[in-house]
């Protein structure tokens, strides 16, 4: 688990690398909003030469964002709280020997019930659940030596108006 705003950052820069693209001029990155898009935007982080900097940077959510995933007052404070994130040069370290991904995603309606596969995501999700907007689905994933079920775990990553976007670790935004 990360302690430091860097260590959460270099975290968000893994998922960055895994859209395996830029937004394109019309805003979309990573594919179409499916499990199958979020898997692909992933699986770019552990490519090999992948510039992990510039793949979070197109992840960084666009300012009407966060009012479509969070709900009330709960969208400014998120906002305002990723602004330090963002505005670093975020990297996740996978490690070169964690080649296999273990892939989980939940709607905000099954992080609040506890059901589905919202077990599989930190506990911190318990407490943001109810400020989350009905609908959003989050993906979280872990990237794994093979036979592991422990890595580097990353999470936060949804599809909002068109592109993919990143707010891991909520929790800690909006405390």
């Amino acid at each position: 688990m990360y302690t430091s705003m860097n260590g959460w950052l270099a975290m968000v820069a893994v998922v960055v690398a895994l859209a395996g693209c830029k937004r394109s001029a019309d805003g979309v990155a990573g594919g179409p909003g499916t499990p199958e898009g979020a898997r692909a935007v992933v699986e770019e982080l552990i490519k090999p030469g992948v510039d992990r900097a510039s793949l979070l940077r197109s992840l960084q959510p666009a300012p009407g964002d966060y009012a479509r995933v969070f709900t009330g007052d709960a969208a400014g404070r998120a906002e305002a709280g990723y602004k330090e994130m963002w505005s670093g040069s975020p990297d996740i370290p996978i490690k070169p020997d964690q080649t296999e991904i273990r892939f989980f995603s939940a709607t905000a309606e099954e992080l609040r019930a506890g059901t589905g596969e919202a077990r599989s995501f930190p506990g911190g999700y318990k407490e943001v659940a109810p400020m989350l907007a009905g609908g959003v689905r989050l993906y979280a994933f872990d990237f794994v030596r093979p036979g592991q079920r422990h890595g580097m775990a990353v999470d936060g990553l949804t599809y909002v108006d068109g592109h993919w976007a990143l707010f891991p670790k909520p929790w800690r935004v909006l405390k």
